[in-house]
């Protein structure tokens, strides 16, 4: 009996049911977390979805959740996106731009292309 589940525990398929749990469950926690994060009349909003009741909501209760999701895009977004801020307002910096704050800030111009590493432009 002990040979079968040591044989068990050495499978493929059980390591891959396995990975599978703990993605599930990575993924769970997180969603629940974030719901959990939401304020209450939201909160209401995704559990009537989830449970088949969203027919019971009205337009207002979908359209504050999704204001809600949007300005929280938003946000995140404009905390990721790099700026510089000049006499109150927030400017772009052209390649040249950011190649005299590289030479300002190390003493050296860069060789190559500037890279943008937050993907916008």
């Amino acid at each position: 009996m002990l040979s079968f589940f040591t044989s068990l525990a050495g499978s493929a398929a059980v390591g891959w049911v396995g990975r599978r749990l703990l993605e599930v469950g990575g993924w769970l926690t997180t969603i629940i977390s974030a719901v959990l994060l939401l304020p209450p009349e939201h909160q209401a909003t995704v559990i009537a979805l989830l449970s088949g009741q969203g027919g019971a909501l009205s337009v207002a209760a979908y359209f504050g959740l999704a204001v809600y999701l949007w300005s929280q895009f938003m946000s995140w977004r404009a905390t990721t996106k790099p700026q510089v801020v000049a006499d109150g307002q927030k400017v772009g910096l052209t390649e040249e731009q950011a190649r005299q704050a590289v030479y300002e800030q190390t003493g050296r111009y860069p060789t190559g292309p500037i890279e943008n590493r937050t993907g916008t432009r």
